[in-house]
């Protein structure tokens, strides 16, 4: 995958640019600090000699500019994340020069899904224990600056997916990938602690699974791209319909029968789960000892 061979230089680039950001960010916390202890220990001294509204200006002055050099290096992160997601995009397209358009934004697409996947929120290295501190620290000083790149690569693979559409709009392919990004986007927007976000991804991606299900019923991963959205927003009983209905089309799709046995077992419908089991055992003895094992 031409992932693997421009990905490395690019997270480079992100590590120093987070890490860069990251003391920036602690120098001004720590300095704000200092000058509010400074200042409230020594408020009687200034108040007597007649310079407390002189000191009392300035300390203002570094509160509130503590706050806008912070959101000052936040534009400065984030659009330098997209840069760099730019980058790697370009990346990819200048490796496939002699393909066609549509094809190279497929391609490009489908390398940026992979690259934003790999960067998982809680894949960092800890080694020491002054990693265990900054990875504790980094999201209350900076926020999710992985999560804000991966985003940064979703929207750029959006994009190039928009524009299969455009160029193809029959494109079953493309319009479930962009299905499956909108849930990616919905689900690390939970993870960056964006509720609302999450509800909105989610519920998009569940409205274009169910039109794709609607013209390719045969395709048995749209039964479970789709019961996978219902179970994200809590919704157990569309979840259990869907998968019903997919077992119905399809009756021998292991994965499709192990989730439905488990949502049977969940709702304690022990009969109609030890059916999937004995159904599953015909045909994948490994899916129904999961199932077995998922029940005791």
């Amino acid at each position: 995958m031409y992932e693997e061979k421009i990905a490395p230089p690019i997270l480079k680039q992100f590590h120093t640019l987070t890490h860069r950001h990251f003391v920036l960010n602690l120098s001004l916390l720590i300095l704000l600090l200092i000058e509010t202890i400074a200042f409230f220990s020594l408020a009687p001294f200034f108040f007597k000699t007649g310079f407390f509204s002189l000191v009392l200006a300035l300390w203002l002055i570094t509160f509130f500019g503590y706050f806008i050099l912070k959101n000052y290096l936040l534009a400065e992160r984030l659009g330098k994340f997209r840069a760099l997601a730019e980058k790697f995009k370009r990346g990819v397209l200048t490796m496939q020069p002699e393909i066609q358009p549509i094809l190279q934004k497929k391609r490009a697409a489908k390398e940026l899904i992979a690259f934003a996947d790999s960067l998982s929120l809680n894949s960092d290295v800890i080694e020491s224990k002054l990693d265990k501190i900054k990875l504790f620290l980094f999201p209350l000083i900076c926020g999710q600056p992985k999560g804000s790149f991966r985003k940064a690569l979703y929207d750029f693979a959006k994009e190039e997916l928009a524009g299969v559409i455009r160029l193809d709009p029959l494109s079953e392919e493309a319009h479930l990938e962009l299905a499956r990004i909108k849930e990616s986007l919905g689900v690390l927007s939970k993870e960056m602690g964006n509720q609302k976000a999450f509800l909105k991804g989610v519920k998009e991606a569940s409205e274009e699974f169910k039109v794709l299900l609607e013209l390719s019923p045969h395709k048995s991963e749209l039964y479970l791209d789709l019961a996978r959205c219902y179970q994200l927003l809590g919704d157990s009983v569309s979840e259990k319909t869907i998968l019903e209905a997919g077992r119905q089309a399809h009756p021998h799709h292991a994965e499709i029968l192990l989730r439905l046995g488990k949502i049977y077992f969940q709702e304690n419908e022990a009969a109609k789960g030890f059916k999937v089991y004995e159904a599953l055992k015909a045909f994948d003895p490994s899916k129904s000892d999961q199932l077995i094992a998922f029940y005791q």
